[in-house]
């Protein structure tokens, strides 16, 4: 009788353990989802028969956007091709950090004008070289930049002259008239007194863009210091006033009005000292 009694205890007691397991499963919350996956939420009212309502959700990482990425000193290389006021010409650069730029120019310029100034035809030709270091600094990690600089002259401006036998022309606010029998030539040169200039520029555009992209249009403004630059003129053959004609080269009155031309001349090339740069091109990073 007891090992029965014993026996239906036990019997009972493993028969309550089984129904509060299979409860405390049926009520556990399952827990989060991993990244990426398919989550399944079950909904279970209190006291009432269990509803099973999925609800899915689809849980996706955030696409980061590559930009401005840092590039490691002269691991890259871009080319642009440009026309300046400083001729045509080409830029190659190298990245130094995140922001900063090195880049080398090169530029040529051929040019040729024919103009008159107080009755004296010219005919001016002009063959510019040069060449630029600048350092080109992003400060806002975009395309706006500003690059101080070094630019190097070697420039060739001269022209001839040749005013024509019964022409009028003027020196120092004294008329003339060129001879028939050995009429006013001669030539002129302007000559930068500095070969080498600081220069310093504000543009847009990146020849190296750190958003990766391969293709630009740079455009760039600013100046470059090469000095005053001034003019020679030398003339010959022979200048008259009514009945009266002279040699240029020989007449102190003449060469005094001459030289009051030269420097009337070289006052209006002032502004030149401060070469003016504008420039804008297409370029490509490898």
């Amino acid at each position: 009788m007891f090992l029965k009694t014993l026996f239906s205890v036990v019997l009972v007691s493993m028969t309550m353990a089984a129904a509060a397991q299979e409860v405390g499963q049926s009520t556990s919350t399952p827990g989060p989802a991993p990244l990426g996956s398919t989550a399944t939420i079950t909904v279970i009212p209190g006291g009432q028969e269990d509803r099973r309502v999925p609800v899915k959700e689809k849980i996706s990482s955030p696409e980061v956007p590559i930009r401005d990425y840092p590039m490691r000193p002269f691991s890259k290389a871009g080319v642009a091709v440009k026309i300046s006021t400083m001729g045509a010409g080409f830029d190659v650069a190298t990245p130094l950090t995140r922001t900063l730029n090195l880049r080398g120019s090169a530029m040529f310029f051929t040019f040729g004008h024919d103009f008159t100034t107080d009755g004296i035809p010219y005919n001016a030709s002009l063959d510019f070289k040069g060449g630029a270091v600048n350092v080109d600094w992003f400060p806002f990690h975009g395309g706006f930049h500003v690059s101080p600089g070094v630019y190097f002259l070697k420039s060739d401006l001269g022209g001839t002259l040749l005013v024509p036998a019964g022409q009028t022309f003027t020196l120092n606010d004294v008329d003339y008239t060129s001879s028939g029998v050995d009429p006013i030539h001669g030539n002129g040169s302007l000559v930068f007194p500095h070969t080498v200039g600081p220069s310093l520029t504000v543009g847009w555009g990146n020849i190296l863009p750190r958003s990766g992209k391969h293709w630009s249009v740079p455009f760039e403004i600013g100046a470059a210091y090469f000095g005053k630059p001034s003019v020679t003129l030398n003339l010959a053959g022979v200048a008259c006033q009514g009945v009266n004609c002279s040699s240029v080269a020989t007449d102190p009155d003449t060469q005094k009005n001459v030289k009051a031309e030269q420097n009337t001349l070289n006052d209006d090339l002032k502004a030149l000292q401060t070469y003016p740069i504008v420039s804008i091109g297409v370029s490509y990073q490898f």
